[in-house]
């Protein structure tokens, strides 16, 4: 296994001077990270003393790549935008499943194409077919396939059948192909009579009938439909009558293991091609269903907490896999970079009344297990009464192991469910509804991490069905990439959700997106096919945004929403639409507290030359001009947190633009004029991190203040008077604070 990283920066910002200890220019020009030299410096007669701007350090974002393989805001209403074309849908309509769910359908793809639809094979009476595309030397390539022979079940066995007794998780053997990822799953899911039939129809295999004409098929689910796979009988042979790959452990005259991972291997193209992967992928193949990894390294992990929710989970039907990292190769009888399959728990009382957590853990090998502490045969056992827990001694590949060796030698478990564990408890919940969007990554819409919100964009509406007493509904988000080759064909990708925090009706439409951070804050770039991530929103209007991280990656995707009602209103967004955006706040953090902040207000405009377009406080003739809001912090007894977002269009035009707060005396009238504001210059408040305002090239400017009771003018502003550039001003606050706007725009 291996994990890499990468840090991209999530907006180019300006920077502060701590070599010099700050800046000694009492009004320094904004900061343009790589073109600084465009800007002229020097300061005019006009500034009056100590008026320091601060420009705010660079933010960064993490990202991170993990890639596992191989592992064998009186509020006026802002109008809505109105568009017209042919996705737009003010109703969804959902139709239910043989799995209980209900699932729904938007395709936004302009060149994407289903996968071919296989049609069973044609073969003549008496004949047996021969699938002339997928030889032993296009099954396995390169020496793997050195001493094998291609031989139908018949022909190496005596009675072969396709189940001798129905199926179980002991059926699977792993053989000569790394697919144990795979198989943990395949193990997982025989035990799920419902599952496995739609992954194996009745009539997949017509053996020892008078229709045997040489073919098996399964089903497997592939970007969203559920893909027939025809394969014909032959199997990787060797010594004669060994099978090479997966086998049944249980009885040799079984075909159903060995089948279903040729069918696996023909659907990407050879064996080769799957092996190593991630359990979680093996599982959406085989059910469509959601996948959850948690990394013990990653997460602060409380043992009693997971088991918990393993034991729940198990007890709701989902299925459970756990991967050994490479280090601890033959330790302790473990397979370092190996997936196995975690399939029980016991809580058991030793003689002396210690609790011991237990899990019971399976090898797809069908041997090979745990040899440390309540191993099969181990003196463990015999301090429990006989028939507390069923203690194994035979080598079958499945052992019992304390969860503390467990959470010590293993790197990772992954819980898959049909539908999502929203609260984290191991149990099923309601979030029955799916709506499936496909888009691409093309052309300008694939923009990557550098110009993310001008990726593909989707607004839906989420209802106050199933609304929590928090006043928060949950959604689970997940988005998929097309892969041909499963291997080399994927990128890291990821999937933001924004709030639709204001919308502007206009020939051009504007909106707002207030990013919303996922439950887990684990929301990176991934080189998975698949990532999942579950929130907690009010209800309202949101926008999904997936993209790839380097711009240019061209590819076809799927994301899903899983919902416990349906969602409304399901459309793209217009491409020409003026997009602006910032980070989601709901609290303030000052002096170690948090401060809620429960109003939002978001105020659109735009910076015109001549009219209110006054540039920064050393263009006196024109400072004044400059858009003005208005507003009044109420006496609540306490302090009131206000946050200010001034935003521009995120497009290769990004400008230098600032705010200052003024305090309002009354003794003018409004908007007030460059007297006034020379006047009280000096006396502006601070924002938290210590000065009277910020100045930076950005497309979110974000100034945060805690004030005291009174009257105040929030002046933005750009660089110049003749700088235009249309904006976005969104205000948080936790009372209202009665806001008026003057010189707009």
């Amino acid at each position: 296994m291996g994990c890499g990283g990468s840090t991209p920066t999530r907006e180019d910002r300006a920077g502060y001077d701590n070599q010099n200890g700050g800046y000694t220019d009492p009004y320094p020009d904004p900061y343009y990270p790589e073109e600084n030299n465009k800007v002229q410096k020097g300061l005019t007669d006009y500034i009056p003393d100590g008026a320091v701007e601060y420009v705010d350090d660079i933010l960064s974002e993490r990202g991170y790549e993990d890639e596992r393989a191989p592992i064998p805001q009186p509020r006026p209403q802002p109008p809505k935008i109105v568009e017209k074309d042919k996705f737009t849908s003010d109703s969804v309509d959902y139709k239910p499943t043989t799995v209980g769910t209900y699932e729904a359908y938007r395709d936004f793809r302009h060149s994407g194409e289903p996968f071919d639809d296989e049609d069973r094979p044609s073969v003549a009476p008496g004949e047996l077919w021969v699938d002339e595309g997928f030889t032993l030397y296009d099954a396995i390539k390169g020496r793997d396939n050195e001493g094998l022979e291609w031989k139908r079940p018949f022909e190496f066995c005596e009675s072969p059948v396709l189940y001798s007794d129905g199926t179980t998780r002991f059926d699977i053997g792993q053989g000569s192909a790394g697919t144990c990822w795979f198989l943990s799953m395949v193990a997982s899911v025989s035990e799920k009579t419902e599952l496995l039939k739609r992954v194996i129809p009745d009539d997949s295999y017509r053996f020892n009938t008078d229709q045997y004409d040489g073919i098996f098929y399964a089903k497997f689910w592939r970007f969203g439909q559920w893909d027939n796979v025809f394969i014909d009988d032959f199997l990787p042979v060797i010594y004669g009558d060994q099978l090479w790959g997966a086998k049944s452990a249980t009885d040799k005259n079984e075909m159903w293991v060995a089948l279903l991972e040729k069918s696996f291997a023909r659907l990407f193209g050879a064996y080769n091609e799957v092996y190593g992967g991630q359990p979680g992928d093996a599982y959406l193949a085989l059910t469509g269903g959601v996948v959850e990894r948690i990394d013990f390294d990653e997460n602060m992990i409380r043992p009693e907490k997971l088991f918990q929710r393993v034991k729940n989970s198990l007890q709701s039907s989902s299925l459970v896999s756990c991967v050994v990292p490479e280090e601890y190769d033959e330790v302790m009888g473990l397979i370092g970079g190996h997936a196995y399959s975690l399939n029980g728990t016991a809580m058991v009382q030793t003689g002396n009344g210690e609790n011991v957590r237990l899990v019971r853990v399976r090898n797809p090998w069908g041997h090979t297990e745990w040899n440390g502490a309540w191993s099969d045969g181990s003196a463990e056992w015999q301090q429990l009464p006989s028939g507390t827990v069923e203690n194994p001694i035979k080598d079958d590949g499945e052992f019992w192991m304390a969860l503390e060796d467990f959470l010590q030698y293993f790197s990772q478990l992954t819980i898959c469910s049909i539908t999502p564990d929203i609260d984290c408890d191991g149990s099923g919940d309601c979030l029955s509804h799916v709506m499936y969007i496909y888009g691409e990554w093309k052309g300008e819409t694939a923009a990557g991490f550098p110009n993310r919100v001008n990726n593909p964009r989707y607004i839906f509406t989420v209802s106050d069905d199933g609304m929590t007493c928090d006043g928060m509904v949950p959604i689970v988000i997940q988005v998929i990439q097309r892969t041909i080759r499963r291997k080399a064909d994927r990128f890291s990708i990821r999937c933001d959700l924004y709030q639709v925090s204001g919308e502007k009706m206009a020939s051009v439409p504007s909106c707002v997106l207030e990013m919303q951070g996922g439950e887990d804050e684990t929301n990176v770039y991934s080189p998975e096919i698949q990532t999942t991530h579950r929130h907690h929103v009010k209800p309202g209007k949101y926008a999904v945004i997936p993209s790839c991280i380097e711009p240019g990656q061209e590819k076809e995707f799927l994301v899903r929403i899983f919902s416990v009602s349906p969602l409304q209103d399901v459309r793209e967004m217009s491409r020409s639409a003026v997009i602006m955006s910032c980070e989601q706040e709901k609290v303030l953090q000052y002096n170690g507290q948090e401060l809620k902040l429960d109003r939002c207000m978001t105020i659109f405009g735009e910076w015109r030359q001549g009219i209110n377009a006054g540039g920064q406080v050393s263009n006196r003739e024109t400072f004044s001009t400059n858009p003005q809001f208005y507003f009044t912090v109420p006496n609540s007894g306490e302090l009131e947190p206000v946050v200010f977002h001034v935003m521009q269009e995120q497009d290769d035009n990004k400008s230098p633009v600032g705010l200052r707060l003024f305090p309002y005396n009354g003794s003018v009238s409004l908007p007030v004029d460059v007297d006034y504001m020379y006047h009280v210059y000096e006396s502006c408040p601070q924002h938290i991190d210590g000065q009277q305002g910020k100045f930076v090239v950005t497309w979110d400017l974000d100034v945060k203040y805690v004030l005291p009771a009174g009257e105040y003018i929030a002046l933005i502003h750009m660089d110049k008077p003749t700088d235009e550039a249309k904006y976005a001003l969104l205000i948080k606050s936790k009372h209202d604070l009665n806001i008026t706007a003057y010189q707009a725009g």
